[in-house]
Parts: structure tokens; sequence; C-alpha cells
């Protein structure tokens, strides 16, 4: 919807220009302009701030803050067009609303490619965003170093609103964790400092002393919710 939006923008704006321009009312267009602003101001704003942290939503967002911005474009084209049409630049009154739609569609035709290389990696089942897996991976070392663990893999993907994320912690003589009682509040304390990563999560946490390449390899490969190591 987002491309249909900003191709059919761009070749009106193009043939407008090609063909002298466009004449336009600019009293009742300007208060079209103005009210159509004002209602995808208001739509857009209460879909950013939405509590279900939505990639889907945030696309929806990303279109109504798109039309909002079209809006607010053609509006200062209009405006503009009033104020220079009884001066020497009259004749170019004409061109001002489709060079205006014009420039605003070019620019926001980036958004859907965004949007969809973002959403179509989660539709794939593939890796979560960067800032997600530096959160991840800040806990992950502050509790090594609580711990005495000696080394951890994290594995990690999102689908929709989900985060998967599988641990793999190394344990040796020296940590910390002995017993049920110790793992059990390692695992409440990894759950309550990843309470700031919004996602909804789904995790999986593995401990072991076995440091052999086979178990390491088997844990990458039979990890069927993994798609990014940390």
């Amino acid at each position: 919807m987002i491309s249909v939006l900003c191709v059919a923008a761009v070749s009106s704006s193009i043939m407008a220009l090609a063909s002298g321009g466009r004449d336009v009312a600019l009293g009742s267009a300007l208060l079209y302009g103005i009210f159509s602003l004002v209602v995808c101001f208001v739509i857009q704003q209460v879909m950013r701030r939405n509590r279900h942290h939505s990639e889907f939503i945030k696309a929806e967002s990303a279109q109504w803050l798109m039309d909002t911005l079209l809006s607010l474009a053609v509006v200062v084209g209009f405006i503009s067009a009033i104020f220079l049409q009884n001066t020497s630049l009259s004749w170019f009154v004409p061109y001002i609303d489709p060079i205006m739609v014009l420039l605003a569609g070019v620019y926001f035709m980036t958004v859907p490619i965004s949007l969809i290389r973002r959403n179509g990696r989660e539709l794939l089942h593939m890796s979560s965003d960067a800032k997600t897996d530096q959160q991840v991976k800040n806990v992950v070392t502050e509790l090594e170093a609580m711990y005495g663990i000696k080394e951890t893999h994290i594995r990690s993907s999102k689908v929709g609103r989900t985060l998967y994320i599988d641990f793999h912690f190394l344990l040796d003589d020296q940590s910390k964790i002995t017993c049920v009682d110790d793992i059990d509040q390692f695992r409440e304390q990894l759950y309550d400092r990843l309470s700031n990563v919004k996602q909804s999560k789904w995790m999986n946490v593995n401990f072991t002393k076995q440091k052999k390449v086979g178990i390491i390899k088997r844990f990458t490969e039979l990890s069927p919710l993994s798609a990014n190591e940390i």
C-alpha cells in the first residue's frame, strides 16, 4: 500500500509538471489539506503509542506517518501558492503542488523498502535486531562475572512480537552454580534482568561442564528457534 501510494503520487506529479503544472482551487484545496493532515497525524500518533511493540503495527504507523508528511507537503504548497499568486512569480504557482508532492513521494519510497526488509526477516524466522542482541549480551556478561561462568553460547531469533533465545552456559569447578537452587536463582535473575527487553520472550536455558566440540555443535544444529549467534 505504501509503495502504491508513493508511485501514484510521483507519477501524478511528473505528468502535472510535464503538462504545465496543476491549477487548483487554492482555498478549498488548502482546507482539505489541513483536514487530511490533522486526521493522518492523529491516527499515526495513536498507532505509534501501541503497547504491543508489533512490527506490523509499526508498519501501519509508518504508512500513516508518510500520509501525514505528504499532506503537510501539500498544505505547504498551497500556502506558498496563495502568497505567490499576486506576485511576479505567479507563473510558478501551478508547479508548486506537483513539485512538493514529487519530492515527498520520492523521499518516502525508502519507507516500504526498509519495512519489507525488516518484516521479511521476521517472517522468514531470521535473527533479532542488533540492539536487542546487545542488551542480551550485556545481561549475560554481568551474570557471567557474578557466577563465575566460564563461557556462554547464545542464539536468538525473532518472529512477530516473540523473541526466542537459547542460552548454553559452560561451567567449571570455580563456577558458583553447584546445585538446583543455584540454577533456579540464576534463571530468576536472568529473567528479571531481561525484563527491559520489551518483546515477548521464549527462553531455553542450558548448563553443562562438558566443553566438547560435539556438544557445542549439537547445540548449534539442534536449536530450531535460533537464527543468530550473539
